[in-house]
């Protein structure tokens, strides 16, 4: 695959998919990696482990 220089300091045009809210969300998410603030892919396979051994151990009458 040929290498790109690629340009994320330009804004893109939204799609009639995208709104305000989610693009702000998205932004969010970046800000919070660009930090460090960040769950290796190792735990994140943990917790969902527990979340979803929780959630169907519960029963609804």
């Amino acid at each position: 695959m040929a290498e790109r220089d690629l340009d994320f300091t330009e804004a893109v045009p939204m799609t009639d998919e995208e709104d305000e809210e989610t693009l702000a969300a998205i932004d969010r998410g970046v800000q919070s990696a660009d930090e460090g603030r960040v769950v290796p892919i190792e735990e994140v396979r943990k917790r969902l482990s527990l979340w979803n051994t929780k959630s169907s151990s519960l029963k609804t009458p």
